[in-house]
């Protein structure tokens, strides 16, 4: 894998905003960076291209005071690691996310962008895999599966809803490893393989959509659920749980949260408070017990889990009962 000539387009993503913060990009041998201390702040952007129409941006802004950035509007697709900072600039519906938690997206966007304030004060961070459409019909001309629908698929996908392949890819990625060898090659890498899953996602769903109603799979989703229900403790990993299933692991994750209006995760974690207060009811239960008996192995997890899902602590709700 070798360095690439981004296309304009893909530069006109971070370009024109860095230089109106005054931090020019220039280009050196991994790929393009700007760095610099202004009145404003302190800004660094390291992009790493993934082909000549896709490319890895670091971001890193420590703004001091308030700064209005007028983007430039380009259709792209992107898989982004944001700090909650970033998140108040989305241009997308997003989920709240809790000060000093990092979010991730997977998104498509083609709309009309527009001017917005970056506050002072804040540290707006992020790692972005973005993709022009035009790397889509490379793929799909290359490999025939499907990439040339991925654009549209994601433009229709909430942008906080994202595969747990994906949000182990994003949180694993980190500026210092630029400065390693191999890094080039390393990073190329894995923007293939994002796109590889988003892709794998957006077919499952799309079948998950196609399927929703259908007899068979609302019955491959309740015999998921029975599976899981046998052992709560220590339930299949989803991958694990598709291969018992015969399908793939996108589509179950789709139909699951098609079916339930819920994801696996988020159902698991549900039931398994649900059979501790059934459990609760019985004063010769421990909570320990309890919380040994439905997968967690510390008591103060479950405590904040029970929290989560009740609104009380597990001796507060067994109290009041």
């Amino acid at each position: 894998m070798t360095s690439f000539a981004l296309e304009d387009n893909l530069r006109a993503l971070y370009e024109p905003q860095l230089e109106q913060l005054g931090m020019p990009v220039v280009q050196d041998r991994l790929g393009l960076i700007a760095q610099g201390a202004r009145d404003w702040g302190y800004g660094y952007l390291r992009t790493l291209p993934i082909t000549k129409n896709a490319a890895l941006f670091f971001l890193d802004l420590n703004v001091i005071s308030p700064q209005t950035i007028s983007p430039k509007s380009v259709p792209y697709a992107c898989a982004a690691l944001m700090s909650h900072q970033s998140v108040r600039n989305f241009p997308l519906p997003f989920k709240e996310v809790e000060q000093g938690q990092d979010a991730i997206a997977a998104f498509a966007y083609a709309e009309e962008s527009k001017p917005f304030v970056i506050e002072g004060g804040t540290t707006y961070r992020s790692a972005s895999f973005c993709y022009l459409p035009s790397f889509f019909d490379d793929m799909n001309e290359r490999f025939k599966d499907g990439f040339d629908t991925l654009f549209a698929e994601l433009s229709r996908t909430p942008a906080d809803e994202v595969p747990g392949e994906l949000a182990t890819i994003m949180a694993s990625l980190a500026v210092e490893r630029t400065f390693r060898p191999g890094a080039l090659p390393y990073f190329q890498s894995k923007g293939f393989l994002v796109a590889a899953i988003l892709n794998d996602y957006a077919k499952g769903k799309a079948e998950a959509d196609n399927g929703l109603g259908c007899d068979r799979q609302a019955r491959m989703v309740g015999n998921a659920r029975s599976i899981i229900e046998r052992d709560l403790a220590r339930p299949p990993s989803v991958s694990a749980l598709a291969e018992q299933l015969y399908v793939s692991r996108s589509y179950l994750c789709a139909a699951f949260k098609r079916e339930t209006g819920t994801t696996i995760s988020e159902w698991v974690r549900k039931a398994r408070i649900e059979r501790a207060t059934a459990m609760m009811e019985n004063p010769a239960n421990s909570l320990s017990h309890i919380a040994r008996s439905v997968g967690f192995e510390h008591l103060s997890s479950f405590s904040k889990a029970f929290r989560r899902e009740t609104g009380a602590c597990p001796t507060e709700w067994r109290r009041n009962r």
